[in-house]
């Protein structure tokens, strides 16, 4: 299995293109319903960067593989600079960045939506900062009487709107995207560990399969005071990904209840139970690796994995990642650790396939 450290070309644009050989290393970090976040180290000999560096400067980062596409890592803003001053190095700026789902995170909101469906929520919301809305290939298509936004950001408003129907938040460039995890998009590479010593682009991969959060079923209570009925949503364990879940690990068919979620239609309460299952589904097999820098492994996305043992092969979808590059002089390791382009994630998945 290879073990190399593969460097990459960096190209970092913050109020203009930085030379390369000033970039000393840098770590993107991104995770579905998180604001990315980059941490870009430079030097900073004569502070020619603390005079051209602003909080709220755009951020790009871009890597480039020999013989492939360029991919953009990050694209975001300055949220803060911490020039370093060290006897051992030369002076150097760490730059920090988010991307603009930060921004619906500043500010708490008090009001109230009367009479409108979650996507016109969404697009208000995503309006106010600047950002357009995308929903994949379904849209939400419940409408609400009345919904409060009571003292919280709009992040953890739309969090809360998520949870509730299933979707999984992110924003890429100007799009803040609400949609359904795309469990059905075809696999971006496969981690393929079925010969030993075989030439492969990944490290690392570990993966833990663990029935503690599994259920058969989950359902949804609750109360319509106008038709003075009982409201009752249900959701199956049924693995999007294919192959067997775990629900029913012990021989049994384990009923997840809840009275205490304020519903006020089937279709909500449906919607509440499936996107309840679909959480536990996804705790099901859970894994992280390592892997060659790979622009194209990003939250939401899938791999396909292969490996010598049968029970743990299809797609996983991604949850986290974090790529990192040092650049070879930045005094980070030595021999072939010295400098290079990695990538880090974390897998989920909702069924084992034996």
């Amino acid at each position: 299995m290879s073990k190399r450290v593969i460097a990459g070309q960096p190209k970092i644009n913050i109020g203009g293109e930085i030379p390369e050989e000033d970039i000393e290393h840098f770590e993107i970090r991104a995770d579905l319903d998180q604001p990315d976040m980059a941490e870009i180290s430079l030097s900073n000999i004569g502070s020619r960067y603390t005079r051209q560096i602003k909080p709220g400067t755009t951020v790009t980062v871009k890597m480039q593989m020999e013989g492939e596409e360029e991919d953009e890592l990050f694209k975001g803003r300055v949220t803060g600079i911490n020039p370093i001053w060290d006897i051992k190095r030369a002076v150097s700026l760490k730059v920090w960045a988010m991307n603009d789902l930060h921004k619906l995170a500043r500010e708490r909101k008090t009001r109230t939506f009367v009479q409108r469906t979650v996507k016109q929520i969404v697009e208000t919301i995503a309006g106010e900062h600047g950002l357009s809305a995308k929903f994949g290939k379904e849209p939400p298509t419940l409408k609400l009487d009345h919904l409060h936004q009571n003292n919280v950001t709009d992040l953890a408003y739309l969090r809360w709107l998520a949870a509730r129907t299933g979707r999984e938040i992110l924003v890429e460039d100007n799009t803040l995207y609400f949609r359904k995890p795309e469990k059905d998009q075809g696999p971006i590479m496969t981690l393929d560990f079925t010969e030993e010593g075989k030439e492969t682009n990944v490290d690392y991969l570990s993966l833990m399969l663990s029935v503690a959060n599994q259920v058969q079923k989950v359902t949804v209570r609750g109360w319509d005071p106008d038709k003075k009925e009982v409201i009752v949503g249900e959701a199956t364990n049924s693995p999007g990904l294919g192959g067997r879940g775990g629900g029913s690990a012990f021989s049994d068919a384990p009923n997840l209840q809840f009275f205490d979620v304020p519903v006020r239609s089937k279709e909500e309460a449906d919607l509440i139970a499936k996107s309840i299952m679909e959480e536990r589904q996804m705790s099901y097999i859970m894994g992280q690796g390592t892997a060659r820098g790979n622009g194209k492994i990003r939250p939401g996305v899938m791999i396909q994995v292969k490996c010598t043992d049968p029970a743990f092969d299809g797609k996983y979808q991604v949850s986290s990642v974090r790529h990192s590059y040092a650049h070879s002089s930045g005094g980070l390791g030595t021999g072939a650790t010295m400098g290079g382009y990695r990538t880090q994630f974390q897998l989920r998945r909702d069924a084992s396939s034996s």
